[in-house]
């Protein structure tokens, strides 16, 4: 059970904000029953292409082949688990993934914290949180709870000749987000995310070929692109609406610490290590040089005040 403290976070974070909705969201709103739907399970097969791990800069990112992937969304808790069985499909470009063989990957979200179940145990990742948390907010149903929550803007707007309904809101700190709206359905959703290599960063998120399960409309056809190339083309074959989510916050992730560890390896250079990626410190007369300030503020601010 997460702690007091974790459940009044998620409610600054996650609760109402006070705005009256738009009579205009809220018809979009009832017209997929978005209150009603509290979970959802979507699996399926595709491509995915592994961002901001290009071969040479301007390339595509690689692609990949997504064997399987199914995802798991509590909307109640902004929980989220994904379970993905994947192999290469080009040679180059990074993302650690075997040239031989598939990976399994099993990645959660809950709230604000982030990890990956490896064999020892729950893997912290602080720096997959922005990432995951944009996904569960933009997916079709995410994306309508997180507009009503955040005071959104309904407008009209023309999309390849055909005029749209369009919802704007910002999830502060996290995203911009644009939703497009097509006889009820969400077909589009344009959204900027930070990024700490490639500063603010735009993503296009496409849902075509709706159907029925269960009584809720959803896409079985998924698109995304990320910073100008593709990251996922996703074909949905299994919809659970309302599917069991109860998906738990380990303490070791809940009290999780970035570990920084630092050895002198001449006089005023510092070797800094602990985590993934390492740093190298050096002393100047009346200043410190940082070489490789890693990842994002998670990493960098232990690092620099150590």
């Amino acid at each position: 059970m997460p702690s007091k403290l974790l459940v009044a976070v998620f409610v600054l974070a996650f609760g109402s904000s006070g705005f009256a909705a738009d009579p205009a969201l809220e018809r979009v709103a009832n017209d997929l029953k978005v209150s009603e739907l509290r979970s959802v399970c979507y699996s399926g097969q595709g491509w995915g292409w592994t961002f901001g791990q290009a071969y040479k800069p301007g390339l595509a990112w690689p692609k990949i082949k997504l064997n399987s992937w199914a995802r798991t969304v509590n909307y109640e808790t902004g929980a989220m688990k994904e379970d993905i069985v994947l192999t290469r499909a080009e040679a180059t470009g990074g993302g650690g993934y075997p040239h031989t063989g598939s990976q399994r990957s099993e990645q959660y979200l809950y709230g604000t914290f982030a990890w990956n179940q490896t064999g020892a145990g729950p893997a912290p990742g602080p720096r997959f949180v922005v990432d995951r948390f944009h996904q569960l907010w933009i997916t079709p149903y995410g994306v309508l709870k997180a507009a009503l929550r955040n005071d959104a803007k309904v407008a009209t707007r023309l999309l390849d000749g055909r005029s749209m309904t369009t919802i704007a809101f910002t999830e502060p700190s996290r995203f911009r987000a644009l939703a497009y709206v097509d006889n009820g359905r969400v077909v589009r959703v344009e959204s900027r995310i930070p990024d700490p290599v490639l500063g603010e960063t735009d993503v296009v998120t496409t849902y075509d070929a709706y159907a029925d399960f269960g009584g809720f409309a959803f896409p079985t056809r998924i698109k995304q692109s990320q910073g100008g190339f593709p990251t996922l083309d996703l074909t949905v074959n299994e919809v659970v609406a309302n599917a069991p989510a109860d998906i738990a916050l380990p303490d070791a992730v809940r009290t999780a610490t970035e570990r920084v560890t630092v050895d002198k390896v001449a006089d005023g250079v510092w070797f800094i290590a602990g985590g993934s990626h390492n740093s190298v410190a050096i002393e100047m007369k009346d200043y410190m040089i940082l070489v490789e300030a890693p990842l994002n503020d998670g990493r960098t601010l232990p690092v620099s005040t150590r």
